[in-house]
Parts: C-alpha cells; structure tokens; sequence
C-alpha cells in the first residue's frame, strides 16, 4: 500500500517511504501517511509547487531531513525551470549545503538568489515559517499549514541521518509528479551540466 502511493505520485518508491515504514512498522506507517499526505496535497494545490517545495525544502534542510531535502530541493528545481524556462541560481547542491554555514549566512544567500531569480514574493513565507520555528504563535490559515508541514517532516528528520547522506539528498529522486517528465528531467541535467562547466 505504502510503495503505491509513491509509485501512483511519482512513478517510483522513495526511500522515505521504506524508512517510515522500517522504524514505525506497517500499520504506523500508513497511520502516518494517512495523517500527512492528504493535508500535504491540499497544501500542495493551494499553494503551487513551487511555493511548496521551497519551503520543504527548507524545512528538511534545516531539520536534518536527508530523505526528504534532496527530493524537494529537485522538485523545486524542476518546477522553477519549467515556470521560467531558466535555471535557479542555486542548484540542489547548493541548497542542500545551506545547512553546513551559519544560520544568518545561510538565510542572506537563500533570500539573494530568490531576489535575483523573481521570486522574492516567497521570502514573507519563509520569514514567517522561521518566525513559527523559533516558537512564535499560529495566527492565520497559513500558519496552521507551516506548522502541518514542520510536524510532518519532525516525524521523519531523525530517518537516514548521517552526513554522506545528507550531502547528497539521499539520493532519493524527486518528490512530485513532475518526476514524470522525462524530458523536462533530461533538460534540467543538461542544463545543470552545461553550467557547471562554464
């Protein structure tokens, strides 16, 4: 039931899914998902994808989430390059590595690069969701699903937690439907490839 959920969103089973399952066993596995994806889904729709793997992705980083940050952070790549037909200035890489620098220096070059690549209207967002991480109380529907998406990846930030991992995402493909496009995937390697050697 569990590797069908991510075969039907993603056309494959994310290592996530087999860890959940690993450390809480069968039932509580699938009581977890029951409890967290379909809210993530509303989220997800009202929100869009890039504004939701974003901020995913960014709550795993600074969480320690290695099963979950690589997949966002891919998604939300995917998704930035099919919206603007360009590439965002920090690749999945450089995202990731946000979580190895100070704090303060981590959220200056984040902020930066959403300025420069037009997505400043989502800093607010992050701000806020920093504001709740340090405790500050829910006030607005937003709020409530910033919180529903910290509890979430909470549950799962311990899963896989050495630093190999972590470095690389997990290695665990990408978290969305968009997964599908293979050739948005094979262009965005391309891309990333040509870039990396300029």
């Amino acid at each position: 039931m569990v590797e069908s959920v991510g075969n039907a969103l993603f056309g494959f089973r994310p290592n996530v899914l087999e860890d959940v399952v690993g450390e809480h066993g069968a039932l509580s596995g699938v009581s977890w998902f029951i409890r967290h994806m379909p809210r993530y889904r509303l989220i997800l729709k009202s929100w869009g994808a890039l504004r939701t793997h974003l901020v995913t992705t960014v709550i795993a980083v600074t969480g320690g989430s290695p099963s979950c940050a690589g997949g966002h952070a891919l998604a939300f790549q995917l998704h930035y390059l099919k919206h603007f037909d360009q590439l965002f200035t920090l690749d999945e890489a450089e995202l990731l590595a946000l979580s190895s620098i100070d704090e303060e220096e981590a959220i200056d070059k984040l902020f930066d690069a959403l300025r420069l690549d037009g997505l400043q209207r989502e800093i607010p967002v992050l701000q806020r969701l920093m504001e709740l991480h340090a405790g500050a109380s829910a006030h607005s529907a937003e709020d409530s699903d910033l919180l529903h998406l910290m509890s979430m990846f909470a549950a799962v930030a311990h899963l896989k937690s050495d630093d190999a991992s972590f470095a690389k995402g997990d290695d665990d493909g990408t978290h969305d439907p968009i997964n599908r496009d293979e050739t948005l995937r094979a262009r965005y390697a391309q891309l990333r490839k040509r870039a990396a050697h300029k």
